[in-house]
């Protein structure tokens, strides 16, 4: 007879293959089924995932993520109580754990488990340092899904705020909004000690919320709360749940701490509605969700014209989408810049209105300085916010600044590791230095997490051609044209990669088709300048680059990094172009790996003669400094008594001495110290610093 499993409120009857909670039935799949009682039956034993996957499936094929999704969706069966049944032993499998009680008819045994915890499985909430905050999941209708991912943008601006713990961006766990995927492995992806998840259901004007927050290395649970409320309450909700995590994270919560995670933007409910309905849009990134969020934004600023997080997201929305190709610079960006603005004169301790503001002045205005003071106000008042230390690494590197643009995006991707942005603008960083091929590993170490990510394949075209590697280059470029939706800088690569591959008949018809669209919709001058320099028509080149200097075509900020243009550096038109727009001029260093001081006039004829003396003379001191070393030296070394000579010396000295005075002569990076923040300095070799 098969046996029956008794524990906590659940009763797993094997004969009948029925599961029951509280005495009510539970439908469970066959393969849930049979998931569960494999993991029952092994109570207090580590399971490995093929082990599972062979006798559940036997002698079907199927991937692993078959099993993930349906212990992730055991455990939302199991986990009502805030105990966890299903434990992830990292790199092993899975374990069952639970005082378990089988009855077999008139027998009936008792098994109490007892695991042994080890390492850091004992940690709690008092040892958490970083959480994730996964998109809050509607057990209701797929309709309120806006409705849980503004819960979590609006948990995770809270938690960040309070500076006491590092949490990972909206933008980063957005992507498991929709994955069956366990949660400690989520954790381990993220690099964070915690996830904080939760779900939610609505019924008229009831709102059911619960939220745990689970260890990522043993998987348990270290804090849960259910709440029960009006959903007009939704604010309480928020920072009570904000509060009880930060205040566990902290011997005392101060007076200014609780005021920043508890500080609301608006108190009314329906401007808060259309703000969360602006930020669900604006995740998608396209320009149809990009032209709706706008529409929520200025529906919140209608009901309340006072709600300055409102006017910062219709900012950094208005700032989008010329790169889209769905509004034109001069179009969008005042816009944006009014809004930003606003933002701030009803809250200048918005960090988010302050990176809106450094855009604005960086991609339109060209305010270098401005743009680096308004990122570095926003750093500093949310040291943990990582968008404001990847625009920061994105300013510093179209200014040349490779070295410390390297370590704003080395801080920026401690805060947010999978980000995509960041990762990309890393390779850009080491690409810009002539290091290609550390360029690509990072491009695709990207594409694996991200792969629906257009820039990195974008990038990754010129990288590729930049290593002669034109198969490859063509399938990042098909793929990045496919995924745009056939956006002007993707067609731009694609015009790239043609001229290289000799093919110049089919990128000149590419790069006319693109023109012949500037007729119907705005496309960024820069993309077509580009294509007629890789033909290097460059009377074309400056016509367009003139062209998008007249529309503050916000892509003229990238001439001193894109490579498209480096024949050209040298051009007086070229630098005159960098001069308009306030960059300085890179040109013999990108070519060189020398840089040229801004301001310096051309040598004199009689300079140049003076030069050329000087030159004559260092080598005639250069010829007797040889011949001194090899003939007289020598003569003089033989009369000294034996004990003088060089072999005795070196013996003499102490080692690290002498290992200092050989050590090769190196360049000097910067790179983050212990703490991330003060730069200390990485010996690099000075042959990896040239470009070419």
């Amino acid at each position: 007879m098969a046996a029956i499993y008794h524990f906590g409120k659940f009763v797993l009857n094997v004969q009948e293959q029925s599961f029951t909670a509280d005495g009510l039935v539970v439908h469970l799949p066959t393969k849930e089924f049979e998931t569960l009682q494999m993991l029952v039956e092994n109570n207090g034993k580590v399971l490995s995932k093929d082990e599972m996957m062979s006798r559940i499936w036997k002698d079907t094929f199927v991937e692993e993520s078959n099993l993930t999704q349906y212990i992730s969706r055991l455990r939302r069966v199991l986990d009502v109580d805030g105990k966890l049944y299903i434990k992830t032993v990292p790199k092993r499998g899975y374990r069952f754990q639970a005082d378990v009680t089988i009855s077999n008819g008139d027998l009936i045994v008792e098994r109490q488990l007892r695991v042994t915890l080890g390492g850091n499985e004992r940690r709690d909430l008092g040892d958490i340092r970083s959480v994730a905050v996964l998109p809050f999941r509607s057990l209701s209708s797929p309709e309120d899904e806006f409705f849980g991912l503004g819960v979590t943008d609006a948990l995770i601006t809270q938690l960040t705020r309070s500076r006491k713990i590092i949490t990972r961006p909206t933008a980063s766990v957005l992507k498991f909004r929709s994955v069956e995927q366990d949660s400690v492995e989520i954790a381990a992806l993220l690099n964070v000690d915690a996830i904080l998840e939760g779900n939610f259901q609505k019924a008229g004007d009831r709102l059911r919320l619960t939220a745990q927050m689970l260890d990522s290395q043993s998987g348990k649970t270290l804090w849960a709360e259910s709440f029960h409320t009006e959903i007009d309450d939704i604010f309480d909700v928020q920072d009570r749940i904000a509060e009880r995590i930060v205040s566990a994270l902290t011997e005392q919560l101060s007076v200014d701490t609780r005021d920043q995670i508890i500080k609301h933007y608006t108190e009314n409910k329906a401007a808060y509605e259309e703000y969360l309905k602006g930020r669900f849009s604006f995740s998608k990134r396209t320009a149809d969700g990009l032209t709706k969020a706008l529409g929520h934004f200025a529906a919140a600023i209608e009901i309340d014209p006072l709600y300055a997080l409102a006017y910062a997201g219709m900012a950094e929305t208005y700032q989008l989408l010329p790169l889209s190709d769905a509004l034109a610079p001069h179009a969008a960006f005042p816009k944006a810049k009014a809004a930003a603005l606003r933002a701030l004169e009803i809250d200048d301790t918005m960090p988010e209105a302050h990176v809106a503001l450094g855009v604005i002045l960086m991609d339109f205005d060209w305010n270098w300085n401005g743009a680096e003071l308004s990122f570095q106000k926003a750093i500093e008042l949310n040291p943990n916010d990582a968008a404001a230390h990847r625009v920061y690494g994105t300013l510093l590197l179209r200014l040349g600044r490779i070295g410390d643009a390297i370590l704003a995006l080395k801080k920026a991707q401690q805060l947010d590791p999978l980000s995509p942005a960041i990762n990309t603008w890393m390779a850009e960083a080491f690409a810009y230095l002539g290091e290609y091929e550390a360029s690509i590993r990072v491009h695709k170490e990207t594409i694996k997490f991200a792969p629906d990510y257009l820039f990195a394949y974008y990038f990754l075209v010129q990288s590729y051609v930049s290593t002669g590697r034109l198969a490859e280059a063509a399938i990042a470029a098909e793929e990045a044209v496919k995924l745009s939706d056939d956006m002007s800088l993707t067609r731009s690569a694609s015009i790239f990669l043609k001229a290289h591959m000799g093919d110049l008949l089919a990128a000149r018809h590419e790069l006319q088709d693109l023109i012949d669209k500037r007729r119907k919709t705005y496309v960024s001058a820069i993309n077509v300048a580009s294509g007629y320099a890789v033909l290097k028509e460059t009377d074309e080149v400056f016509k367009w680059l003139e062209t998008a200097y007249v529309e503050r075509d916000s892509n003229l900020t990238w001439l001193n990094v894109d490579r498209e243009f480096d024949y050209l550096r040298d051009d007086a038109r070229f630098r005159s172009i960098l001069q308009r727009v306030n960059l300085p001029d890179a040109g013999r260093s990108r070519s060189t790996g020398v840089a040229i001081e801004e301001g310096k006039p051309e040598a004199t004829a009689p300079q140049r003669s003076l030069l050329a003396k000087l030159v004559l003379a260092c080598a005639a001191l250069i010829v007797l400094g040889l011949i001194a070393y090899y003939f007289v030296i020598p003569l003089l070394r033989a009369s000294k008594p034996i004990e003088d000579n060089t072999l005795i010396r070196l013996t003499k000295t102490p080692f690290n001495e002498a290992k200092s005075a050989n050590r090769r002569r190196v360049t000097q990076y910067p790179r983050p110290a212990a703490d991330g923040i003060r730069p200390s300095y990485i010996p690099i070799p000075v042959s990896q610093t040239a470009r070419r």
